[in-house]
């Protein structure tokens, strides 16, 4: 972990975060504090300058993740932890080994063993720690680096108490690469068991999600539910998951279906609020998956888009067959129920795309 990792405006991290802080739906999080203008010894000025521009979130999954699990693709884990990078909402099982060799030597001890207490609850939970921090990653674990992490606290702190209390769980994890992921190996006339990194990979599941509180100028409808083609196109349905659950701090919620065209489709959307706006979970725009799926009547939801390559956020529900859009509109799912809100929404249209009511959806989710 380079010295940029640990540094912020030109201070060095030596306070422990304190939890409880409001944060996004998912998240509580704080920026380390920085009580002295520190600049290491060998640290240079073009190292320290770059340091001063990174910015690394302590983060502490709030108590909805554990209470709603259906609604989070998130694990939940107890303690604060600190992510690999900016970009990140949730731990990576190696990346945490090297986070934790900077918080040592940053003296935030008590942050990596609240990291080690999340790990050793998911190993009593799952039997492993996953690869990440979701719930996609479950059945995807990286070899055991736990027993190390525990060694390189240890050696720091001489907490030997804590490595007493957990030596078992170490134990189950190192039991579970022994009795799941081992193969036989015939070589030379002799017979080897060696354990491997394996993932017994079934395909990604298909989510349900939901939009809830649909209403027409305030007056309330019901929900929706969407069926996602994840296995055809897992990147968009990832997409539209975390903007379902709101999981990145942006998304659906007290979102509008602002262009509706009756006998063609209903679009909706959070930025633009007039169809003309659009942003992703992994940039403002994203390239189309595939075709592989086609328009093939009412009910198909797919991503409106400015061209190709150019999808964000916008969305639109089929209420008819739409096959002039095949090739040029990436299908990822199908309503499951109700039809009635989708006609009922229908109804509010015009040829020139305007509504006559405002529709709103309250809320959104995902149901399993």
């Amino acid at each position: 972990m380079g010295t940029a990792t640990l540094l912020h405006q030109g201070r060095c991290s030596r306070a422990e975060p304190k939890p409880g802080l409001p944060g996004s739906k998912a998240y509580s999080w704080q920026e380390p504090l920085y009580p002295s203008p520190f600049q290491p010894p060998g640290c240079g000025k073009a190292a320290w300058g770059l340091g001063s521009l990174c910015l690394f979130f302590w983060l502490q999954v709030k108590p909805e993740v554990l209470q709603h699990p259906e609604r989070f693709s998130l694990i939940y884990s107890q303690h604060p932890f600190i992510v690999p990078g900016g970009r990140f909402l949730e731990f990576y099982y190696w990346d945490s080994y090297w986070v934790m060799e900077g918080l040592l030597l940053s003296e935030m001890a008590e942050t990596v063993k609240g990291m080690l207490q999340n790990f050793l609850d998911l190993v009593q939970t799952y039997g492993h720690v996953p690869n990440g921090a979701r719930v996609y990653y479950l059945q995807r674990s990286q070899p055991p680096l736990l027993t190390l992490m525990m060694d390189r606290y240890v050696t720091y702190t001489n907490d030997t108490a804590f490595l007493r209390d957990n030596i078992g769980t170490l134990a189950l994890e190192l039991a579970f690469w022994t009795e799941n992921r081992n193969i036989s190996v015939n070589l030379w006339g002799k017979s080897y068991v060696l354990n491997r990194y394996y993932v017994p990979y079934r395909g990604p599941s298909d989510p349900t999600m939901f939009f809830d509180d649909i209403a027409a100028d305030g007056e309330p409808w019901g929900h929706i539910l969407f069926k996602l083609f994840a296995d055809e196109v897992p990147k968009i349905a990832e997409n539209f998951c975390a903007l379902s659950t709101g999981e990145k701090g942006f998304g659906y919620k007290g979102s509008y279906f602002c262009r509706i065209i009756p006998g063609f489709t209903s679009r909706g959307d959070f930025t633009g609020l007039c169809g003309t706006g659009g942003k992703s979970t992994y940039e403002e725009k994203f390239d189309d998956e595939n075709f592989i799926l086609k328009l093939t009547g009412p009910d198909i939801l797919s991503m409106a888009n400015a061209g190709l390559n150019t999808h964000g956020s916008q969305v639109f529900i089929c209420t008819a067959r739409t096959e002039r859009l095949d090739s040029k509109h990436v299908v990822f799912g199908q309503v499951k129920d109700d039809r009635d809100i989708i006609t009922a929404m229908e109804s509010f249209g015009s040829r020139d795309c305007t509504t006559s009511k405002e529709i709103t959806t309250a809320d959104c989710g995902q149901l399993e």
